[in-house]
């Protein structure tokens, strides 16, 4: 069973731990998270230092902010890109997401993050790889990536970035 949601998982440094053993704990199925899955992905490919993107308001980027740095990840370049009033997360497309993405260039960056699991953003992740010449997940990303392995399923996975083609 997947917990997949972002800001709630991440709401605090443990809250997607606690989720998903209650999860376990009420159903007697493995659990996971989003939270958990973006720590593992983002340990997979050594990366200490991200830039952070999300559709959220700055209380929820702060929020993500501490649970990263609490397990050992800098955020060393963040920005919030919350919707129009009465907007919707999704409403952005992936085009718009790509040149936010390039707007937020670090070459001290490690990896970049998008942030929630209501964006349109996973049909530019190799593109923005090629650019960037650094790992790109979303938070859609690493869950698939972590829920596949999780489940023994070591496949690469083509076309949506260097965190699905490894193993």
């Amino acid at each position: 069973i997947v917990f997949h949601c972002t800001a709630a998982s991440t709401l605090s440094p443990l809250t997607g731990d606690l989720i998903a053993e209650q999860i376990k704990a009420t159903t007697g199925i493995n659990a996971t998270t989003t939270s958990q899955a973006l720590i593992t992905a983002l340990n997979s490919l050594n990366s200490r230092k991200i830039v952070l993107l999300s559709p959220y308001e700055e209380d929820v980027n702060a929020s993500e902010i501490i649970f990263f740095r609490h397990h050992g990840i800098d955020v060393i370049k963040e920005r919030s890109f919350p919707p129009a009033l009465g907007g919707r997360y999704a409403d952005a497309t992936p085009e718009e997401w790509k040149k936010r993405v390039l707007s937020m260039r670090d070459p001290d960056a490690d990896a970049y993050f998008l942030s929630c699991t209501n964006i349109r953003c996973v049909s530019v992740i190799e593109e923005l790889e090629s650019e960037l010449d650094r790992p790109v997940i979303t938070s859609n990303s690493a869950t698939m990536w972590h829920t596949l392995r999780m489940g023994g399923f070591p496949d690469s996975v083509q076309g949506y970035g260097q965190l699905l083609r490894s193993h």
